[in-house]
């Protein structure tokens, strides 16, 4: 009897240790570890622009958002995985969008989708960026923003006039700049007509350009259904007759 408890007090020692060695790391994982925190350096906002610097990117950001509608935000409001040298990314994270969204909630949960794109199903679908932007954001009022209507049709028109794009998401209209810019909507709009409509005032829905949807979208305000109540905003004597 005596034999086998002193066997089985064996088996409890030896399981004992086997435990102890799994569970504590080895001094070589220490090592490994305190040489890891050696190699991250944490940034503060004046670190950004000693590398983001205009000789360094033949652009001067900091100039940039200075004279933009973020002026005196830092880089980390925007960019909050860049935090550390090396720099760290959140593949999930777009600072193009989800960047904008920690101040724009209530437009980034507007933003479903844009044409035939769906949000986080298309790589192509346009960011806050964009449309609006990165670090020369503008009030839509001033005559420099990207989304000023007399610059809109050329914004749109970056992804519209491609080609690829166009043929991939079965656009049927090729070169609608082109075709808009020939049109007496677009002439108005060069000659200040502050009424006269531009892309987001036919194709937006719900009161927001945060909402353009392809035609056979019955919410689309180009749907056959729809259409007559954009053009009626400014033709309401032909709607009527319509």
């Amino acid at each position: 009897m005596e034999k086998f408890k002193n066997i089985d007090l064996l088996k409890i020692t030896t399981l004992f240790i086997i435990l102890v060695l799994f569970a504590t790391p080895t001094f070589a994982q220490f090592d490994f570890m305190d040489d890891d925190e050696d190699e991250v350096e944490y940034l503060d906002e004046d670190s950004c622009v000693e590398c983001h610097n205009e000789e360094e990117h033949d652009v001067d950001f900091e100039w940039q958002i200075e004279e933009s509608i973020h002026e005196g935000f830092g880089c980390l409001e925007c960019h909050p995985y860049y935090n550390t040298d090396p720099h760290s990314e959140d593949m999930e994270f777009s600072d193009g969008c989800e960047g904008c969204a920690s101040c724009h909630e209530e437009e980034y949960e507007e933003y479903k989708g844009h044409g035939r794109s769906v949000t986080g199903e298309c790589e192509e679908l346009p960011s806050c960026a964009d449309c609006h932007g990165g670090h020369t954001v503008l009030p839509s009022d001033d005559e420099e923003s990207l989304v000023h209507p007399k610059n809109l049709p050329y914004t749109c028109g970056v992804c519209h006039e491609d080609i690829d794009l166009t043929e991939k998401y079965q656009i049927l209209i090729n070169h609608p700049l082109e075709i808009y810019e020939t049109s007496v909507h677009a002439q108005a709009v060069r000659d200040g007509n502050e009424d006269a409509p531009t892309c987001n005032d036919c194709h937006s829905s719900s009161g927001t350009a945060h909402q353009i949807y392809h035609p056979g979208n019955i919410e689309s305000k180009i749907n056959d259904y729809n259409r007559p109540i954009p053009c009626g905003k400014s033709h309401e004597e032909q709607e009527n007759d319509h």
